[in-house]
């Protein structure tokens, strides 16, 4: 195992301590007449990592954001639940994060902040697929009743690497996409016509391009440009990883049923190591260096399968929410009108059914 000390990536800021280093480096918006759907946002009531209502509403409130994607993150439940094994067939036990898209759908019924912003317009749920077609089926009916007509699809974390484990979030059991238990609950998306958002570490991707070539007609969305990770051994060989994820990119591109959205470059994982300066970045260097990434994926996916989502307030770990997006903004000026809408919001809005 690694020195601890090239695992940076578990290295946060603590919330009073953030807000204070991330106030060096305030933004006015770029461009703030584009259109933005955020595509991947979080909502959590409390802790310290607590990002409520009140705070993603002030955050986009200079920009032009009509409606966000919230994504599970055990939010309105005890839990996280485990995902370790199949054994869940108890509807007290595989319905838990049912609870999560009432607490989020009720949060923002009616609030005139999120309404007026379309905040959680549509809701990816937490679930346990490895239960099986038929519990599975179940599980999808009923987060589609709590939704409140939110409900788009499910994600299930698969990110796994053995010489990255206690970055690995909830420790899912390795091979995950692959084990035919998943593959029987995955069939539920298909029959249903609900997507999945993967999230997983860059060397897995191998895993999704199998899945995503027996289930052709789930719609997937792959999180995070692919869970970037440049801490652990990844650190020591920062371009032979870049072009290794280049070529999976390359190759999952190839699987017309699979969107990529971008994000979590924020994220202490990604290996930047921006949560460690002194100063926050600025959106010029945030720019500078997530270019290759956005103009990778681009190519390879095309803008009209490329989104955009913020990760917040995981992200926040590096710059605060105009300063991300002005850094997205500047990274595609060189792109023509049609391609920044896509990635900005009308690829989100078909893949999510946001109309």
């Amino acid at each position: 195992m690694p020195e601890n000390a090239a695992f940076r990536g578990n290295i946060y800021r603590q919330k009073n301590e953030l807000d204070v280093w991330l106030s060096q480096k305030k933004e006015a918006p770029i461009e703030p007449e584009l259109a933005i759907v955020d595509a991947h946002h979080h909502l959590w009531p409390s802790g310290e990592r607590s990002y409520e209502i009140a705070d993603i509403t002030a955050d986009i409130s200079e920009m032009n954001v009509i409606s966000t994607v919230f994504v599970e993150c055990c939010a309105g439940y005890e839990g996280p639940i485990d995902y370790t094994a199949g054994s869940h067939t108890n509807p007290a036990d595989y319905k838990i994060p049912v609870a999560e898209v009432s607490y989020i759908a009720d949060l923002v019924r009616g609030d005139p902040r999120a309404e007026a912003n379309g905040v959680a317009k549509a809701i990816v749920a937490g679930g346990n697929l490895l239960v099986g077609e038929a519990a599975a089926l179940d599980l999808l009916q009923s987060f589609a009743e709590a939704g409140q007509s939110r409900f788009r699809g499910i994600r299930q974390p698969a990110a796994w690497d053995c010489a990255i484990g206690p970055l690995a979030w909830r420790s899912p059991p390795p091979g995950l996409l692959l084990d035919e238990r998943f593959q029987s609950g995955f069939k539920a998306l298909e029959t249903l016509g609900l997507s999945f958002d993967a999230w997983l570490f860059s060397p897995q991707i191998p895993d999704l391009i199998l899945l995503a070539r027996r289930f052709p007609d789930v719609p997937i969305v792959l999180d995070h440009f692919g869970g970037i990770v440049g801490v652990g051994p990844y650190a020591k060989w920062p371009k032979e990883s870049f072009r290794q994820w280049r070529a999976y990119a390359r190759e999952l591109a190839t699987c017309p049923n699979v969107t990529m959205k971008m994000g979590g470059l924020g994220m202490p994982a990604a290996g930047f190591g921006f949560h460690l300066e002194t100063e926050a970045p600025d959106s010029a260097k945030l720019a500078q260096t997530w270019k290759p990434y956005i103009d990778t994926v681009v190519e390879a996916f095309g803008a009209a399968r490329c989104m955009i989502g913020s990760n917040f307030p995981v992200d926040r770990q590096t710059s605060e929410y105009t300063t991300l997006w002005n850094a997205y903004k500047l990274a595609t000026r060189d792109y023509s009108s049609e391609e920044r809408q896509d990635l900005f919001s009308k690829t989100a809005r078909r893949v999510y059914r946001l109309d």
